[in-house]
């Protein structure tokens, strides 16, 4: 129902920080879950499959066809019909085996565009992997330097209790 949510809703609660650790994986599987690679192998998949389609040319049809009649005059008449047919294109070899290997190098095309796919999204990932990896180091950094000013707030601030050093030396340290 609408209403359930509403008592969860009111109360106020931080933002969660994320996580520290990012659970990553292999990339193999990042790359199984792009879209883009997917799109890749299922056009590769039904390019291969028109070759099929273009080889089934070169063999004979068979199929079975029938009916069955009746006319109802002065005498009732009858008529059944039953039989194989077959289909063949015995005399169109040479455009059947052109259209296969049109078939074959758009497959070959294909391929060449799943492979640049793939490569483009091993780059992608990597450089993700990369940028992420820095980021970490770089706030790694900026919490070390976080601390170390404190400190160094800290230590000027008993300089000035102590008498040793100015409030300007603190108002700097403070900025």
């Amino acid at each position: 129902p609408p209403g359930t949510l509403h008592s969860e809703l009111e109360q106020t609660a931080p933002i969660p920080n994320p996580s520290e650790k990012v659970s990553i994986g292999v990339p193999t599987n990042l790359l199984r879950q792009r879209p883009d690679i997917r799109r890749a192998e299922r056009e590769l998949a039904a390019q291969t499959a028109k070759i099929g389609v273009a080889t089934a040319e070169l063999y004979p049809r068979f199929s079975l066809s029938g009916d069955f009649s009746l006319k109802t005059t002065d005498l009732a008449t009858k008529s059944f019909g039953f039989g194989p047919t077959v289909e063949w294109n015995v005399f169109s070899g040479g455009r059947i085996r052109s259209q296969i290997k049109v078939q074959d190098a758009r497959t070959e095309q294909a391929l060449a565009r799943y492979e640049q796919q793939v490569l483009d999204a091993l780059e992608d990932v990597e450089n993700a992997l990369v940028s992420y990896r820095r980021e970490r180091e770089r706030l790694e950094k900026l919490e070390i330097s976080v601390i170390e000013a404190e400190k160094s707030v800290e230590l000027v601030q008993i300089r000035y209790k102590t008498g040793l050093a100015d409030f300007q030396n603190v108002l700097d340290m403070q900025k």
